[in-house]
């Protein structure tokens, strides 16, 4: 009994020391960075990828100009996604990619003051023209009424569906 439990314990142990040829199992990018085709990517930098080939594991995810894309888009959307490596032989390396947005959305114009009318609903994409893959939403504090003219200092945030923000003092000037 001593000698299985001797021989369990070695192969055990062996099977530790062999280990992945990945650089790491779960891959995390930002949305709508790149996501490539190459194994050289995934792989340890002493693992020959000669005849290897990145492949989705997922339908709805494609190939397009060595990168991995989803949709209509030119990217893979938020989410986890499972890819594997096959080698020459056949053998699949599988591992995940990870999709996140952390990057809070982008502004095109940096106007401090705007003017609007009296009575008008303000269309923010008019005068901020945000930028943000996951979609963007304008809020600002404190509320203003647009019905009662006058100047008033609020703050404007710009949030993405996944939380990230920016914000910025603006002067709303009601005529």
């Amino acid at each position: 009994m001593r000698k299985f439990i001797a021989i369990l314990t070695c192969m055990i142990l062996l099977a530790g020391c062999t280990g992945t040829p990945l650089k790491k199992q779960t891959f995390t990018i930002e949305l709508g960075d790149e996501v490539y085709d190459n194994p050289s990517v995934y792989l340890k930098e002493n693992v020959n990828t000669s005849g290897m080939v990145v492949k989705a594991k997922e339908s709805g995810i494609r190939k397009e100009n060595k990168q991995f894309v989803s949709g209509n888009n030119d990217y893979l959307m938020v989410g986890t996604y499972d890819f594997a490596i096959e080698t020459k032989s056949g053998k699949e390396i599988p591992f995940k990619v990870k999709i996140k947005d952390t990057k809070p959305p982008t502004l095109e114009n940096g106007d401090r003051e705007i003017f609007v009318e009296k009575g008008t609903v303000i269309n923010w994409d008019a005068y901020f023209k945000a930028h943000d893959l996951s979609g963007t939403s304008y809020e600002i504090n404190p509320y203003i009424d647009t019905g009662n003219p006058g100047s008033y200092t609020v703050e404007l945030k710009v949030s993405d569906r996944f939380g990230n923000s920016i914000s910025k003092s603006i002067v709303i000037n009601v005529q």
